[in-house]
C-alpha cells in the first residue's frame, strides 16, 4: 500500500534529522518505491539546492523510520 495515498497529501511526516515536513505529491518513482528496486516505501524530500540535498545524502542514513501523521 501507499505511504501517502492520493487522499492523504497535505499529511505530516516526521523525518529523524530533518523533523516535521509536510507530504505534496506522490509522483510515479515514490508510488513505484524505484529507488529501493521495490522493497521500502520511498519519500523524496525537497531541497532547494542541490547541494545541500547532496550534504543530506551524504551525511545521513538511506533508510530511516519515519513517523507519517495522517490528515483528519
Amino acid at each position: 500500500s501507499d505511504l501517502f495515498p492520493s487522499h492523504d497529501i497535505f499529511s505530516r511526516i516526521y523525518i529523524p534529522n530533518l523533523g516535521m515536513r509536510v507530504a505534496h505529491d506522490t509522483g510515479t518513482a515514490v508510488i513505484r518505491k524505484k529507488a529501493s528496486g521495490g522493497k521500502y516505501p520511498i519519500i523524496d524530500i525537497f531541497f532547494l539546492h542541490k547541494r545541500d540535498a547532496e550534504r543530506f545524502a551524504n551525511t545521513h542514513p538511506k533508510i530511516v523510520k519515519v513517523k507519517v501523521y495522517h490528515r483528519i
